[in-house]
């Protein structure tokens, strides 16, 4: 059974159509990469898979639930929750205060009985990630690898199926890029099911099973990393028809 399932998403914008028939699917502990050129629509879909944005026609599916029309709230006590390209700390916190914001959560709760359950998951997390002496600091403080790692841990407070980048690696160093790499790795191996958006493919291409690749709103490809890269389709929409043409691919 497919843990999440877009079928036929269709998303407009008055009459510009965002997303037109978007079809996925992805197994229990896959980690699934989409990827496209600037505007191709792939925020609005993470946007409208997490609630943020009502889509027009098609169906969403987690887990065998229908969460068409179900706000950001309610969808991540069903066990789907994300990140943000344009990262959003709370900034004037502790780190600890950062995490504890969604542990207030319904899911949170019902996993961690206890206020004390809850601050021993928050800096077990914050161990993992590599940030559990940071504690104590100001989120103010921290740097862009930091950040990163942090809205990623605020994530994993809500204890998720499904868990949706958008692009982690935007910003970030090469040795920084190489720690979040390893710290998707862990959580996937850990049993978390993972959909990233990036543009970083090289990074993007060593954790994916799978890609499907978005352009001016539509699906255009889909299938095994090493596959994407010699698609025809997908080297026009990221480099021009002209170029493909005279051999630059």
């Amino acid at each position: 059974m497919n843990l999440l399932e877009v079928t036929q998403l269709t998303k407009r914008f008055g009459g510009l159509e965002a997303l037109g028939d978007i079809s996925f699917s992805v197994q229990p502990g896959e980690i699934l990469g989409i990827i496209g050129p600037n505007g191709a629509g792939k925020t609005t879909l993470f946007n409208c898979i997490t609630g943020f944005l009502p889509f027009d026609s098609g169906s969403i599916n987690l887990d065998g639930h229908n969460i068409q029309g179900k706000r950001p709230h309610q969808i991540v006590n069903l066990g789907l929750t994300r990140t943000w390209q344009l990262l959003k700390p709370f900034f004037g916190m502790l780190v600890i205060e950062a995490m504890m914001v969604p542990s207030f959560s319904k899911r949170t709760k019902s996993n961690l009985v206890s206020k004390k359950d809850q601050q021993e998951k928050v800096a077990e997390i914050l161990n993992e990630m590599g940030l559990g002496k940071i504690l104590w600091q100001e989120v103010d403080n921290l740097s862009q690898g930091e950040l990163r790692l942090l809205d990623i841990s605020r994530a994993l407070v809500t204890c998720p199926k499904v868990l949706l980048l958008d692009e982690p690696f935007s910003g970030l160093s090469h040795k920084e890029t190489e720690n979040i790499s390893r710290v998707i790795r862990n959580l996937n191996d850990q049993g978390l099911t993972v959909v990233i958006i990036e543009h970083r493919l090289r990074e993007l291409m060593k954790l994916v099973q799978k890609v499907i690749v978005i352009n001016f709103g539509q699906k255009i490809a889909e299938g095994l990393p090493e596959e994407i890269i010699q698609e025809p389709a997908v080297i026009e929409a990221y480099l021009g028809k002209r170029r493909l043409e005279i051999g630059v691919a």
